[in-house]
């Protein structure tokens, strides 16, 4: 029983063998007046992957990782660790047309307004956890078939982005802003399942926003900047969603504030039980941006002395995909200054991160 209990489980977490992708575009612009353009194009992208995992139960005898020989022991440790031996050799296929076109209209030297649809992807792919468990049938575990959540789908987007560039105060400043509306189709979801993260597909995601950067000569010395992302987005359909933690412990001790969800993701992806739909739960943040002051004058010697400030800050976000609140990243606020001075081809800083 000790070989049985201090089992090793020799393993080779899933990888892509190999990834072969082939693609054809073609973009054109036509003028249609002196001030408005169009641009379109596609793109048709095939990508291949092969993915290859095996796991064996073994005991261990002076650290080597050998395969049980014995049915009786594997059996027990399998059923143990609810780890079954397998090796797969999986493959996946990936067509995508990819369309985009952008209207620009060119108002003057210093302003220029802009429309465009585009469309993208993320290919699928496979999970690479430690353990993955085979296909159960009425026969078993099928060693050479995965079960569901090895694979995952590729995730599509559609976007409209309307925006404007300008110069504007003689030069001094320019301004560039863009609103956005994007919608996500299989959206890739990560998941922390305690030793590793599984990707599953989200049904349907939509996100909108609002993006603004400013850039403003005040004086010969003094440059100050600001950028800041509005973002509206959330699930509109996530019916897979793993119970957070706080879900599936309070269930295994019989509490009740689990609710409806008694799924977990196992290392493999799958769930067994009642998942959770997170349809309106929110998606990335409600705010991020920055703004940064840089100072710069010239010194003895035709050196430069140079000192800068910058702020970023974030609005709260879930770090993982299930939404569990002690996953949850409060917003926060870094602040980076350096000084010092600056030749021609060299520069002596002192500065702070995060200070």
């Amino acid at each position: 029983s000790s070989d049985v209990c201090s089992s090793d489980l020799g393993h080779r977490a899933p990888a892509v063998i190999a990834t072969n992708s082939r693609a054809v575009f073609y973009q054109g612009t036509f003028n249609l007046s002196d001030s408005v353009a169009i641009t379109a194009g596609a793109r048709y992208t095939e990508e291949e992957k092969r993915g290859h995992a095996e796991t064996y139960n073994a005991s261990s005898f002076r650290g080597l990782a050998i395969p049980d020989a014995d049915p009786l022991l594997a059996g027990i440790s399998a059923a143990l660790f609810q780890i079954y031996d397998h090796e797969f050799d999986e493959e996946r296929t990936t067509h995508q047309f990819i369309p985009a076109v952008n209207v620009e209209w060119t108002k003057s030297e210093d302003s220029m307004f802009y429309m465009s649809y585009s469309e993208g992807f993320k290919s699928g792919g496979f999970n690479s956890t430690d353990s993955q468990l085979p296909l159960f049938t009425v026969d078993g575990p099928q060693a050479n078939i995965p079960g569901p959540g090895f694979e995952y789908d590729d995730e599509n987007a559609e976007s409209i982005e309307i925006g404007g560039k300008h110069t504007l105060m003689d030069g001094a400043m320019t301004l560039n802003w863009a609103m956005y509306d994007s919608l996500y189709k299989n959206q890739q979801v990560s998941t922390f399942v305690g030793l590793g993260f599984v990707v599953t597909n989200a049904a349907s995601t939509s996100i909108k926003g609002l993006e603004v950067d400013l850039q403003w000569q005040a004086t010969d010395h003094l440059r100050l900047g600001a950028n800041i992302a509005l973002n509206d987005g959330a699930y509109d359909d996530f019916p897979g969603a793993g119970c957070t933690a706080q879900q599936a412990s309070d269930l295994a001790g019989g509490g009740t504030s689990s609710g409806t969800c008694t799924a977990q993701f196992a290392a493999d992806g799958t769930q067994i039980g009642i998942s959770q739909n997170l349809a309106g739960a929110q998606v990335g943040t409600d705010y991020n941006g920055a703004l940064s002051a840089v100072y710069t004058r010239p010194v003895l010697g035709g050196l430069i002395w140079s000192t800068g400030v910058d702020i970023s800050f974030t609005d709260g976000y879930w770090m993982t995909g299930d939404r569990d609140p002690i996953d949850y990243e409060e917003g926060f606020t870094k602040t980076n200054i350096r000084t010092g001075l600056v030749g021609e081809n060299w520069s002596a800083m002192l500065y702070g991160k995060n200070i």
